[in-house]
């Protein structure tokens, strides 16, 4: 048990450690920052938001022929998740987490990305704002483009009426879980940001120790 709580002290102060530290971002690159990301923070798991533009209504058009509907003039947000296959794609809520699929993610489980569509943003109280540049906007989208490894929906279902879950890049674990993927999709992008952000507390503390006034 004192090993245990000992990994999880180092665990948990690393966590810390990571929020603080740079990713070696450009803190400006001379471009106004006019335009804005989101990052939709929950119990476990952070979500990245992207402005709807004409820009990113045709990158992520391919996600229409699954049901995701980018191209809908009513929905001015993308949702963007990367997360464990085995634990993602079956847990709607918290309530529907299992100790095996659990464990599959904690110890490494391929990973998926989860598209979506919001309106407004005004309408949730957990999302943490980001303004960017357009060089970073482009960078980030790009970067996000780039871990898929399918533009094909899996057949698992999604969560809502609009959602899709397609074939991403890497291996989800404890070590690198969804709020690291953010973080890391955060570096991509050139946006100044914490170096590993495992847990949504980590991300709520990069995001203020590194926020631009």
């Amino acid at each position: 048990m004192a090993a245990l709580l000992g990994l999880l002290a180092l665990w948990l102060f690393a966590a810390v450690l990571g929020a603080l530290i740079g990713n070696g971002a450009s803190p400006d690159a001379g471009l106004p920052k006019d335009q804005r990301i989101g990052l939709l923070v929950g119990g476990i798991h952070t979500d990245i938001l992207l402005p709807l533009t004409a820009e990113t209504r045709a990158a992520f058009a391919f996600a229409e022929s699954a049901g995701v509907p980018v191209l809908d003039p009513g929905a001015e947000w993308l949702i963007v998740g990367w997360g464990s296959k085995a634990l993602y794609t079956a847990t709607g809520t918290y309530a529907d987490m299992r100790a095996d699929t659990v464990w599959t993610a904690a110890t490494g489980d391929a990973a998926v990305i989860r598209l979506d569509v919001a309106g407004r943003i005004e309408d949730f109280s957990n999302i943490l704002l980001v303004p960017v540049n357009a060089d970073q906007m482009g960078a980030l989208r790009s970067a996000v483009l780039a871990e898929f490894t399918a533009r094909e929906a899996l057949p698992e279902a999604g969560f809502t009426w609009s959602d899709a879950f397609f074939p991403a890049k890497g291996h989800f674990s404890a070590l690198n879980t969804c709020n690291v993927w953010m973080a890391r999709m955060m570096k991509a992008g050139d946006i100044p940001y914490g170096i590993w952000t495992p847990a949504p507390f980590a991300v709520r503390l990069a995001h203020r120790w590194h926020k631009k006034p």
